[in-house]
C-alpha cells in the first residue's frame, strides 16, 4: 500500500513539472509573439511613411499602417489568452496564488506580466506577480 502511493506521488510530482515546463515554453512563445508583433507594427508604419514621403502613395501606406496594426491587436489578443492559461498570480501582500478572470486581465493595469489587481484571498489590490506554479 505504502509503495503505490509512493508510486502514485512520483507520478504526480513528475506530471507537475511536465506541466510547469510546459509552461515555461508557452511563455517564452508569449513573449516572442508580443516582441514579433511590435516590431511588425514599427516596421509597417515606418514603411509607410517612407511609401507616404517618397512615391505619395497614401491607399498603400493605409493598408500597410491597417495590415500591421490588425497583426498586432491579434498578437495581443493571443498573448492576454496565453497569460491567462499560464500559471497562478501571486498576491504582493499575502503570498497566496490565485487565477485570475480574463476580464480583470485586460483590464488591470500592468508591468510585463505583474498586474495590479485585487487578491480574492485577502482582497486588498496589489502588484501580483506571474508564477509557474502554486508553491512560487
Amino acid at each position: 500500500m505504502k509503495e503505490d502511493e509512493k508510486n502514485l506521488e512520483e507520478k504526480l510530482k513528475k506530471i507537475t513539472n511536465q506541466k510547469i515546463e510546459s509552461d515555461k515554453r508557452i511563455y517564452r512563445l508569449a513573449i516572442v509573439i508580443g516582441l514579433f508583433a511590435t516590431i511588425w507594427l514599427l516596421v509597417s508604419l515606418l514603411v509607410g511613411v517612407y511609401i507616404i514621403y517618397t512615391f505619395s502613395a497614401y491607399i498603400v501606406s493605409i493598408i500597410l499602417f491597417a495590415v500591421g496594426l490588425i497583426m498586432f491587436v491579434v498578437a495581443i489578443v493571443c498573448d492576454l489568452k496565453i497569460e491567462h492559461n499560464v500559471g497562478y498570480y501571486q498576491c504582493a501582500k499575502c503570498h497566496k496564488t490565485h487565477v485570475a478572470s480574463y476580464s480583470k486581465i485586460i483590464w488591470a493595469p500592468h508591468i510585463g506580466w505583474t498586474r495590479y489587481m485585487k487578491c480574492p484571498h485577502c482582497n486588498q489590490k496589489s502588484w501580483n506577480q506571474k508564477v509557474l506554479s502554486e508553491k512560487e
